[in-house]
């Protein structure tokens, strides 16, 4: 299955991409939508994830570094409430404020296989 995403180049201290899309509603009735969303190290990112396989266990697990995290949804629901997290995340960041300006730069779209 294919997914258009669009790819964004963010700079300040550090380098980052993000890239997003989403196919839902897909128009196969036999198969769930794809959404894709990734933020990828392109320079001095301190970019870190956990996996909570057993939440009971989140004391075990480490803390790993990475330099791309990917995320993939199946379904509408699962893209609306996805969107309705990264809202919520906006609201509770967005009043800190920037520290200092982060430039942007579009790179494009692209079609990406996700299974």
């Amino acid at each position: 299955m294919n997914v258009t995403i669009s790819r964004l180049e963010l700079c300040s201290h550090n380098i980052l991409e993000v890239a997003a899309g989403s196919n839902c509603p897909c128009k196969d009735e036999k198969r769930s939508g794809r959404t894709y969303f990734q933020i990828t190290n392109l320079g001095c990112t301190d970019l870190r994830i956990r996996f909570l396989v057993e939440p009971h266990l989140q004391e075990d697990q480490k803390w790993l570094s990475v330099n791309k995290l990917e995320i993939l949804l199946l379904g509408s629901s699962e893209r609306d409430t996805f969107v309705a997290a990264l809202e919520h995340a906006l609201d509770v960041l967005k009043p800190y404020g920037l520290v200092r300006e982060v430039g942007c730069r579009k790179l494009g779209k692209a079609t990406i296989k996700v299974p």
